[in-house]
């Protein structure tokens, strides 16, 4: 939501992608309204405005289009393959 409050963002979707440091880092896939807006503005705004864990450590894609379910939200194909280990589904 605070990305979508930038001038010129038409959308975004916030992903987790792997890194072999963290584990993950957070990117923006940011659909423009217009060609004005930069990658580096985005992350400028995001850095000033949240928690270090959530900064966009792995940037800005910009995109035509995201990809949406049924219900209109925003369906990544690749969250289909993590793993879903929940430490309450665990067997003892």
């Amino acid at each position: 939501d605070l990305i979508r409050k930038f001038p010129g963002v038409d959308d975004v979707a916030v992903v987790g992608v792997p890194d072999e440091r963290c584990g993950e880092l957070p990117r923006a896939y940011v659909v423009r309204k217009n060609r004005s807006v930069l990658e580096q503005d985005i992350i400028d705004f995001v850095m000033e405005r949240v928690a270090p864990h959530k900064k966009l450590g792995a940037g800005v894609m910009f995109v035509d289009t995201l990809p949406k379910n049924k219900l209109g939200r925003f369906f990544d194909e690749s969250s289909r393959h993590r793993s879903s280990r929940d430490p309450l589904d665990i067997k003892k």
